[in-house]
């Protein structure tokens, strides 16, 4: 039987590969599989990126601000023209429709903020959620279109600020066009919330390098 003497011999047998000199047990070891080193784990994503993506989403929208602020404050800033023009033909009413969900999508928005913080997979729910009530915000934005182009408003009243008022205080006719120029950013918008609501986190890994105009932009190419 082999000793453990002889074995060391061996493994201190000089031998030479390829012109270089090496010991038998040097040669071996060369040549045995290497084992592979455990990856380390990659640390958890924060969902605040996720909270943080959607109301920067938002915020590039202003035009959804612009609507309630017109229906909220144009009385004040017009007086009684701002009602003749909001009660003509029935506009007020998609408008109206169209306030109370948006203070239910900003809702959803700060709950989404507060539940990210505390790192709960119960976000995507109200992510989902997001994206169905804006959904049907964009009928009511539709719908509030319809309205004021069959009332003939802007023609009517097309030289006073309260519908061409622009800067501050945005008159009926400026927040129409910017409403338009939006629908296709409310679109976008709509799949990547529901993109978000059914791949949670991992969908911020396409892009996560670009700003969200960069990846709209991306989108519609």
């Amino acid at each position: 039987m082999a000793s453990m003497y002889d074995d060391c011999k061996k493994s201190s047998t000089i031998i030479i590969v390829n012109g270089v000199k090496m010991t038998l047990g040097d040669y071996k070891a060369s040549k045995a599989p290497k084992t592979k080193k455990a990856k380390k784990k990659s640390e958890p994503k924060e969902l605040g990126v996720v909270a943080s993506e959607i109301e920067s989403m938002l915020k590039s929208m202003t035009a959804l601000k612009s609507i309630q602020v017109y229906k909220n404050h144009a009385y004040r800033s017009w007086g009684t023209i701002a009602n003749e023009i909001l009660a003509y033909r029935g506009i007020s009413k998609p408008m109206s429709i169209y306030c109370v969900k948006y203070r239910e999508l900003l809702a959803l928005l700060e709950e989404v903020q507060k539940i990210a913080k505390r790192n709960e997979g119960a976000v995507f729910q109200y992510i989902d959620k997001m994206a169905w009530k804006l959904d049907d915000m964009r009928i009511n934005i539709n719908d509030m279109i319809k309205a004021i182009n069959e009332s003939g408003v802007c023609q009517r009243f097309k030289d006073h600020e309260a519908i061409n008022g622009e800067g501050r205080q945005l008159g009926l006719g400026t927040i129409t066009i910017k409403a338009l120029r939006t629908m296709q950013n409310i679109d976008n918008t709509i799949k990547r919330l529901k993109e978000i609501a059914d791949y949670g986190v991992d969908a911020m890994d396409y892009g996560n390098h670009l700003s969200y105009k960069g990846r709209m932009r991306m989108r519609l190419n």
